[in-house]
This record gives C-alpha cells, structure tokens and sequence, in this order.
C-alpha cells in the first residue's frame, strides 16, 4: 500500500436526505450494514486516515473522526464538503467519496491513487459521465476552491474546471463493474441495492 502514507480519505455523509424519507441515507441499512460502511470499508482500506464530514451525533459510533462543514462554506452544496475535506486535512492528497456509492471495487480507488502525481485534481470518467464525489483533490488547491464559493460558484464542474484537472478514463472498470459508481439516491434506488447484493 504505497500510498497510504499521504492520502487521507473524506466520506461525505450527504446530511438527511427528503428523498430517502429525512433519516441520513448513511445509516440506511443496506443489506444488513450501514450504506456508509461499504463506503468507510473501500477508504480505509487504502488510505492513512478517513475522515467522515456529516452530524457528529449521528455517526460518531463508527469509530471515526467526525467532522462538521465549516461555517464560511456550509450551505453551499457537496462543494461545501470537498472545501471541508481539502482545509481540514494534515495531507497533500485526499479521496473525497460519497456515502450513497456502496459498490465502489478497491481496484477503482487503486487507479485513481497511482495517479495522484499527475494533477491538483484526479476525476475518474466514463463515457461522458464525470464522478467529482469519487475523487482526488490536492490540499494546496483549497483557497481557490474557497474564492469559487465566496464568487458563487457552487457547480462541482465549474468549481473544477479552475485548476489542472486529470480526466481518467475509467472504462474498462466500469464494463467489469457496471454498477461501481451507483447512486442511492432514493427508495427505488435503495430497492435495486438490496436486489443488486442478494444476487452478489
């Protein structure tokens, strides 16, 4: 594990979700375990340190640091989190990842981290789908993210789209994986999960 020295790991928690009835979609049991494990499993398995941004009440019984979006950016979306996650850590490179993507392979994370040299910013695509919420952000790019926020601009991609971003193609795992990158997102969402992992 050569990088689990410098890269910190950061698991958006997404806060209480209305389209998944108000509870954190994090503690959702998925199968039988919390959708966030799957997400804190992948994370530390790879990096140093992982880190969850969400309500210290609600998730401090995993062990982890818990930690709260800072007041000069909360408020300001999932680009609020990454901000958080960039100003927060002691690394020079951090996976930020949401908690809502269960399926996430280890081989995925693997790739993206021996990019990291590359750029300030490793974006994994597929096709012409981005994925800003499983991702690699550089710490030295958090004033300028900063100066995005404070400007109003609050769209993960045109947050991006400043610095000196590494599109990588993520492809042939997704053909492998086709539902690495799923998104819970509501209870249709949760249903195909749940049917996904029995047939596992």
């Amino acid at each position: 594990m050569e990088n689990r020295d410098i890269v910190n790991a950061y698991i958006l928690s997404g806060g209480k979700s209305s389209r998944m009835g108000g509870e954190p979609k994090g503690l959702k049991l998925l199968f039988g375990k919390p959708m966030i494990q799957y997400t804190l499993d992948v994370c530390t398995f790879h990096c140093q340190k992982t880190t969850i941004i969400g309500h210290s009440e609600s998730y401090s019984h995993f062990g982890y640091e818990v930690i709260q979006d800072f007041p000069d950016v909360a408020q300001s979306g999932p680009i609020s989190g990454i901000y958080t996650a960039i100003k927060h850590s002691t690394s020079d490179f951090n996976l930020v990842v949401g908690c809502d993507m269960p399926f996430i392979p280890l081989d995925l994370i693997s790739e993206i981290l021996r990019q990291k040299e590359e750029r300030e910013i490793v974006i994994p695509i597929h096709g012409d789908k981005l994925e800003p919420l499983c991702a690699l952000y550089k710490s030295d790019i958090k004033d300028g993210v900063l100066d995005c926020i404070r400007a109003g601009t609050f769209k993960i991609s045109d947050v991006i789209s400043q610095f000196n971003v590494l599109y990588y193609n993520v492809d042939h795992l997704v053909n492998i994986w086709p539902k690495c990158f799923f998104n819970v997102n509501s209870p249709q969402d949760f249903e195909e999960a749940e049917k996904f992992l029995a047939l596992d």
